[in-house]
């Protein structure tokens, strides 16, 4: 080979060598302006919680909780009943405040023989008993930290003097920001 030929394909390697550092710094430009505007718009997204929070609204709605009569007991056996448990999740910049309430499932349950709501006894300690209301299904309140979770633990069953036999409860928890 001739020192001419020798030349031109050094000026090629580095002209190949510009070409390959410039899209090399485009391609990491454009990693890096990706990722960022993912992490920085990343609260506006739904995030894969146990509770679905989701940060404009943060509502959850459970899966159906269904009370039959199997679940009718007295005060002793209720406060010792299976615990449902309610992971809540604050994904947001800010301190919440929120409720759970028990909500009647009238959409998927249209039955006509339900159990009364007034009926339905929760606790939350395994010591106090409450009763839910129509007027009043609110189950707990608290305040949640930014960026924290919390678990809220509930005993839920049906007061022995309920005396209906094929009655039953289909509700739902609902856990929703309380604003003001």
């Amino acid at each position: 080979m001739s020192k001419k030929s020798k030349k031109k394909i050094s000026k090629r390697e580095i002209s190949e060598k510009k070409a390959t550092t410039v899209i090399v710094v485009a391609f990491l430009i454009i990693v890096f302006l990706g990722g960022y505007v993912a992490f920085r718009f990343r609260d506006n997204y739904k995030s894969s919680l146990q509770t679905n929070v989701n940060n404009q609204t943060f509502t959850y709605s459970s899966e159906l909780v269904t009370l039959t009569e199997s679940n009718i007991m007295n005060k002793e056996k209720g406060l010792k009943s299976d615990i449902r448990t309610i992971r809540i999740f604050n994904n947001t910049r800010d301190d919440t405040e929120y409720r759970v309430i028990l909500e009647n499932d009238d959409i998927s349950c249209t039955c006509t023989e339900k159990i009364p709501t007034n009926y339905i006894r929760y606790s939350l300690d395994g010591k106090t008993v409450k009763t839910i209301t129509e007027d009043n299904q609110t189950i707990y309140k608290g305040k949640i930290k930014s960026l924290s979770s919390k678990n809220i633990e509930i005993r839920l069953w049906v007061d022995e003097s309920f005396s209906g036999s094929q009655e039953h409860y289909h509700g739902r928890f609902i856990v929703e920001r309380i604003e003001g």
